[in-house]
């Protein structure tokens, strides 16, 4: 059996948020304070899709889908209907993980002005 099929790798889909902030002062007549936070997180979905199914009707992916558990998708718990399951362009054929960055930073600066 030959099977012609073309799948956009690694599809991603970015959830998350960005917090900034910045604080500007000045103390006395020669100094000035400049302080911020800048918070970030996502999180990244990884899936490959269907894109072109050259000529064809559907795609089976049985022999990855059979290794599918339940407790990691709840679809795979229908069993051979999931395993068998016929997947047209725009499907996604498998996940392959899912990303979680964060990050935060703290920027504190004094500036002093030169005294005459």
């Amino acid at each position: 059996m030959v099977r012609l099929w073309q799948c956009r790798s690694l599809r991603t889909s970015i959830t998350g948020m960005v917090l900034l902030s910045t604080y500007t002062t000045k103390f006395g007549d020669y100094f000035d304070f400049y302080g911020g936070i800048d918070y970030r997180y996502y999180k990244g979905t990884h899936t490959n899709e269907l894109v072109d199914l050259y000529g064809g009707d559907f795609y089976v992916d049985s022999s990855s889908r059979k290794s599918v558990l339940a407790s990691n998708n709840a679809a795979a718990a229908a069993g051979s209907s999931f395993v068998n399951q016929k997947l047209k362009v725009g499907d996604i054929v498998y996940r392959d993980f899912d990303g979680y960055v964060m990050s935060e930073g703290v920027l504190l600066k004094v500036n002093t002005t030169e005294i005459s």
